[in-house]
């Protein structure tokens, strides 16, 4: 099962973090995240809900992670339907901004300026798209203590 498997990776990596005495605190709420599950069956269909769960909420936990890409995955894809048929001669544009890895200490400064300059290019008249869904992905390198599991 693949919770399984996200299970183990968070708890590899709240091991790691827990090396450091500033992520402590942190590494002790993903290590206990998800530990027990309690699920609750429909008497009619028979269809299993998960009805609560102790999860951490932490951008570093593999499980949570997966769980926040679900609840946007649910929120979009009936967006895109009502927007299809709302827009039907509008097209998708799917775009990808890359920067240059950046040391830790200068990260926040980077992330502004790329945000300054979406803004800016989202507020141009000549913008091509009605709406848009930002997102941002960060890569750790391997000597990274939330890497290599």
């Amino acid at each position: 099962m693949r919770l399984n498997y996200l299970k183990k990776v968070s708890m590899f990596t709240s091991r790691r973090m827990a090396r450091l005495p500033t992520e402590r605190k942190r590494a002790f709420k993903q290590f206990n995240c998800a530990l027990y599950l309690k699920y609750v069956i429909d008497p009619e269909t028979w269809h299993m809900f998960l009805n609560s769960a102790g999860f951490c909420n932490q951008r570093s936990c593999s499980v949570c992670q997966m769980r926040r890409c679900v609840k946007l995955r649910l929120k979009i894809f009936p967006a895109l339907r009502r927007l299809i048929a709302d827009y039907p001669d509008k097209h998708f544009l799917l775009l990808t901004l890359t920067v240059k890895n950046c040391n830790q200490s200068d990260l926040r400064r980077t992330l502004c300026s790329m945000q300054s300059g979406w803004h800016r290019l989202s507020q141009r008249s000549d913008f091509p798209a009605i709406g848009y869904l930002n997102s941002v992905e960060l890569t750790r390198p391997r000597d990274c203590f939330y890497a290599g599991f």
